[in-house]
């Protein structure tokens, strides 16, 4: 079975407006060297970057701070736009259900936001773990060295 091909991420051009704590994230990416990535790499980070904030969003939860879980879910919500403005819709015939995804996923983030509920963080984590994983499946097939034969003379 051939690994999914990983959409075509077109960097942000910033052509639509984006808020300040995107846009300054951009900045840091570039800053940092990041944009030496590939888009696989990208990906994959994004996705692990985004599990992380769901899990610091639940732990918060539980602990009743309230300020911190805005503050992770916000994050979390910014990747996910980020995400859905990095697909390139041209490139892939899939693209739109995946937006499609995002959007659920980025409505479900805002509720859990408003309610500060731990079960729709978990529905969410539920729906981003199994395309977290199968990213990152598709990268490591990229990066699998090719065996090279010997040829007799």
């Amino acid at each position: 079975m051939q690994p999914p091909v990983a959409p075509a991420l077109a960097r942000p051009s910033l052509a639509r407006p984006v808020n300040g704590r995107l846009a300054a994230a951009k900045s840091k990416y570039q800053r940092d060297g990041a944009g030496a990535m590939s888009n696989g790499q990208l990906l994959v980070m994004l996705y692990q970057r985004l599990l992380r904030d769901l899990d610091a969003a639940d732990a918060a939860i539980a602990r009743r701070d309230i300020e911190g879980a805005h503050t992770q879910l916000i994050h979390a919500q910014d990747i996910i736009d980020g995400l859905d403005h990095a697909l390139d819709r041209s490139a892939w015939g899939d693209a739109e259900q995946l937006s499609s995804l995002y959007g659920h996923v980025r409505d479900g983030l805002v509720a859990a936001n408003i309610t500060k509920d731990s079960r729709i963080i978990a529905r969410c984590r539920q729906i981003l773990q199994p395309l977290a994983e199968t990213w990152q499946e598709a990268l490591q097939a990229t990066l699998v060295p090719t065996a090279t034969v010997a040829v007799a003379s």
